[in-house]
């Protein structure tokens, strides 16, 4: 598939908030540099992806190519999963369904390249991604002891 044609024109007139929007048939991002221009370097970035998401999954789905830009920016720059994260905010403000996913999504993302806080949100043991799992309390241990010996005690008083 041949890359979409990006377009610059100076305003939408049928909704002039609209960053961008993609033309599926046609292979055409058109982007309205009026509103575009407002934007962070990221959220530009990830605009731009978004929209490629649509014409490279040949889809409407808002959230398909939101993970769409996800994956393509993610962990190449310092941050990039915050940013996409916001950049869902800024754009989608009457859809906070769309920043959940893609939250989700990023959560995952920094979980499987060692984030440590990601695994405890997304409530993630160590041995859910194949690490050893934490040194047990000793306190709990001195409790499983204790459990078990009562079980025996109460097995051999029983015969």
């Amino acid at each position: 598939m041949e890359s979409p044609v990006i377009i610059h024109v100076r305003k939408f007139l049928d909704n002039p908030g609209n960053p961008a929007k993609c033309y599926i048939k046609k292979g055409q991002i058109v982007v309205n540099d009026e509103a575009f221009q407002f934007y962070p370097e990221y959220a530009k970035q990830f605009i731009l992806e978004h929209e490629k998401g649509h014409y490279y999954q040949q889809t409407f789905d808002e959230v398909a190519a939101d993970e769409y830009a996800l994956r393509q920016l993610a962990l190449k720059a310092p941050n990039s999963l915050f940013n996409a994260v916001q950049s869902v905010r800024m754009i989608a403000r009457s859809d906070p369904r769309r920043e959940n996913e893609l939250r989700n999504k990023a959560l995952v993302i920094a979980a499987e390249n060692g984030s440590l806080k990601a695994r405890e949100i997304l409530g993630l043991s160590a041995n859910a991604v194949g690490e050893p799992s934490p040194k047990s309390n000793p306190i709990q241990m001195v409790i499983v002891i204790l459990v078990v010996i009562a079980i025996a005690l109460l097995i051999l008083n029983w015969k």
